[in-house]
């Protein structure tokens, strides 16, 4: 319908993080809007943990907001009282104000619904619930707006972060403010092996 969108997915070579970043060009003369939906599950343990208990291990996941960096943060309970417990970050990146982060979910039950299913999420339809905190099963969704002008571009990323402390996903995530800053990690993606 006159819309063209590319998405172009790396993996950083030093650091726990993946990156999807999107361009989207409005080929016709009418401004565009477009809302894009980001779905995955949390699981923040080992996979031999999860496969054996996948219910149990969902319950000790905490989910919270950082408004100002567009972003959803996802820690584990810890067990003992000298473990740290793991850390992820799931952001939006933009340089344009056409771009908003609209809304976020953090509950598998809200986004996709009763009889709904992950092709066709009651979450999309009705829009998300922006619920947080504890849940029985985290997923990260964010939900940006798009307004595209007549013959426009725009860019915009979803970075998600992985630490083994919430201290060391923040330093790393001052690494990835910024579409440019990631613009790096796709041009050495290329010369690595």
């Amino acid at each position: 319908h006159g819309i063209s969108l590319r998405m172009d997915l790396t993996v950083a070579a030093n650091d726990d993080v993946e990156i999807r970043r999107l361009t989207l060009i409005n080929n016709t003369q009418d401004v565009r809007r477009l809302t894009i939906t980001t779905y995955a599950e949390v699981v923040l343990t080992t996979p031999d943990g999860d496969q054996r208990h996948p219910a149990f291990s969902k319950l000790f996941i905490h989910s919270e907001l950082a408004e100002s960096m567009n972003a959803l943060i996802f820690e584990r309970r810890s067990r003992e009282p000298q473990e740290k417990p793991p850390a992820l970050m799931h952001r939006l990146l933009c340089d344009s104000h056409s771009v908003k982060l609209n809304s976020i979910e953090t509950d598998r039950t809200h986004f996709i619904g009763r009889n709904g299913s992950s092709q066709n999420p009651q979450g999309i339809s009705d829009g998300l619930s922006k619920t947080l905190g504890w849940t029985l099963d985290p997923i990260m969704s964010l939900q940006a707006t798009v307004e595209l002008s007549a013959f426009a571009t725009e860019k915009l990323a979803f970075v998600t972060i992985a630490s083994s402390s919430r201290r060391s996903l923040f330093e790393t995530a001052h690494c990835y403010e910024a579409l440019s800053s990631i613009d790096f990690i796709f041009h050495d993606a290329l010369y690595k092996s």
